[in-house]
């Protein structure tokens, strides 16, 4: 498990790899993004390409920094949820609540045309 940050023009991209079930790895992630809320970063885009599965921990996780990026008035995406993270976000109705790509060109994209609405 790993979680990898990148840097994209305006665009923060956290690259989540491994699994993610409630354990120090949770932790690391809850760090991550606890951190990029303090940092202000207006536009994060999680990346779950390299992501094999999450908990119910984890996932709440990133719906409560979801929730927290746009009450500031910031912007969370996420892109290339496969296999198992694709069925677990469909079963849960994800797409709903939260902004998912099929790619993390599709994602960016998004970025570009939200800014300039």
């Amino acid at each position: 498990m790993s979680v990898r940050r990148r840097q994209l023009g305006d665009v923060v991209v956290l690259d989540l790899c491994g699994h993610f079930y409630g354990g120090r790895e949770t932790a690391v992630l809850e760090r991550v993004l606890a951190e990029e809320l303090a940092l202000g970063s207006g536009a994060l885009l999680v990346n779950l390409s390299e992501c094999m599965g999450m908990n119910s921990i984890a996932i709440g996780t990133l719906f409560r920094t979801h929730d927290a990026f746009q009450g500031r008035g910031g912007s969370l995406k996420f892109c290339c949820a496969a296999g198992r993270m694709k069925s677990l976000l469909a079963i849960l109705r994800a797409g709903t609540l939260l902004d998912q790509y099929p790619s993390e060109e599709e994602a960016l994209s998004a970025f570009s045309h939200q800014a300039s609405a």
